[in-house]
């Protein structure tokens, strides 16, 4: 079977990188998820490829909690995706 982010839906990516910008660069898993508006098995997916190309980092704390982190290589993509998505659809 296909990697299921082999081609990763953008816009799931630009969420997930704005609502952390927005969450001051850094926020926990499940306040993140609901955040984006995606399942959590998604959440999940585009987590895990997001880490592996250095856009965001996690922090496990030692009774659990997980924070998200956003990257220097995070806040320049999601610059790049947002003046593409405003090109596109003609945004602000």
């Amino acid at each position: 079977m296909p990697d299921p982010l082999e081609r990763p839906d953008l816009w799931v990516v630009a969420r997930l990188l704005e609502a952390l910008i927005d969450g001051g660069h850094r926020m926990k898993r499940t306040p993140l998820q609901m955040a984006t508006g995606v399942n959590y098995t998604v959440f999940s997916r585009y987590l895990a490829w997001m880490t592996g190309r250095g856009l965001v980092a996690i922090a496990q704390e030692p009774d659990g909690a997980a924070w998200v982190t956003l990257t220097p290589r995070g806040a320049a993509a999601y610059r790049y995706l947002r003046e593409g998505i405003d090109r596109l659809v003609g945004g602000s």
